[in-house]
Formats: C-alpha cells, structure tokens, sequence
C-alpha cells in the first residue's frame, strides 16, 4: 500500500510539472499578444494623430484661402463702388457744366439789356462784363472734356486699382464742388442784373408816362 502511494508521487510530479510548464507558456504567450495588441494600439494611434495632424492643416490651409477669397471679393465689391462713384460724379460734373453755358448766356442777355438801358451798348464796359461771363464758361470747358474723356475710356478703368480709383474720385469731387460753386455765383449775378434791369424798365416806363 505504502509502495503504490510511493509509485504515484513522481507521476504526480511530472503532471504538475507539465500543468506548471503549460501555464508559463500560456502565460509567454498572453504577454507576447498583449505587447503586440499594445503596439498595434500605439501604430492606430500614431496613425490617427498623423491624420489629425493632415486634417488640421488642411482645414487651416482652406480657411486661410477662404479668408483670401472673402478679402478679394471684398476688394472687388469696393473697386466696383469706387468706379460706380467715379463714373456718376463725372456725369454730373459734365451736366452742370453744359448747364453753365446756358446760365452764362443769360448772363450775357442780362448785360446787354443793362448796357442798352444805361446808354452804353457796345462800349467798353459791355464787352467788359461779356468777356468775364465767358471767361467762367471757359473755365469750365477743360474740366467738362476730362470729364467726358473719363466717361469714354470707363472700360481702362475697370483694371485699376482702389488706390487710384480713390484719388481719381476725390479729383472730380473737387472739379464737381469747382463747377457748383461758379454755378452758384453766376446765378446770384444773373439775379442781381435782372434786378437792376427792372429797376431801369421801370424807370425808363415812369419817364415815357410823364412825358406824355
């Protein structure tokens, strides 16, 4: 009895030894898959950051062309208000200035009256008064033809920049200002002629009731 029991010892040696040796290599084998679960992890990640990375700067890439395309677009809704300004200021500068030729002969007409009614038509004074009303049309005569030379060629303007198109706007608000103001001041002397005129008609009409 105690000789079986001796017997069976070193089987159950060697089983246990064989149970202790499949778990370590079970155990190998679940650490060598951990690491390489675990370096797979890391190579998704790396690869997932990379995208991240490509992802953020092609983001970056288009919102710094967006931006572009937002401050061109920009530029270009300005340069064509800018040339919308230029071309209505320089149609404004040539109708005041064909208004002028109108008024400046009625400024004429008003002179003429006054020198017949003073006794001096065709002296020296007339012509005087009738040199210096013209003298204000002329004066307006080049700013009208650059006017209308900028009005012809609008198509060479398209191209230019906001920068030019500024400063040709500010030049034809200055020549459209220039052209008011000599409109201006020939309307006050054609009222002020007038007046005088109707005061001589009125005297001259007074004098031909007395005389009769």
């Amino acid at each position: 009895m105690v000789n079986l029991q001796l017997e069976a010892n070193p089987r159950t040696i060697r089983l246990w030894s064989l149970n202790k040796a499949s778990t370590e290599e079970n155990h190998e084998v679940f650490n060598i898959m951990m690491q390489e679960t675990i370096t797979l992890i890391l190579a998704v990640a790396g690869v997932l950051a990379a995208a991240g990375c490509l992802w953020a700067s092609w983001n970056a890439h288009r919102s710094a062309l967006t931006a572009q395309e937002v401050a061109r677009h920009a530029e270009k809704i300005e340069r064509r208000g800018l040339l919308r300004e230029l071309i209505v200021t320089a149609h404004r500068v040539i109708a005041e200035s064909s208004q002028m030729a109108l008024l400046v002969e009625d400024l004429k007409a008003e002179y003429r009256v006054l020198a017949s009614f003073s006794g001096q038509s065709g002296g020296s004074r007339e012509r005087l008064l009738l040199q210096r009303a013209e003298s204000k049309q002329k004066e307006l005569s080049s700013l009208r033809e650059e006017a209308q030379t900028l009005v012809e060629q609008r198509a060479e303007l398209f191209n230019a920049s906001e920068e030019e198109l500024t400063q040709a706007l500010l030049k034809f608000d200055g020549f459209l200002v220039q052209v008011l103001r000599i409109k201006d001041t020939v309307e006050r002397e054609i009222a002020a002629v007038a007046g005088d005129n109707r005061l001589q008609r009125g005297r001259h009409l007074k004098a031909l009731s007395f005389s009769r």
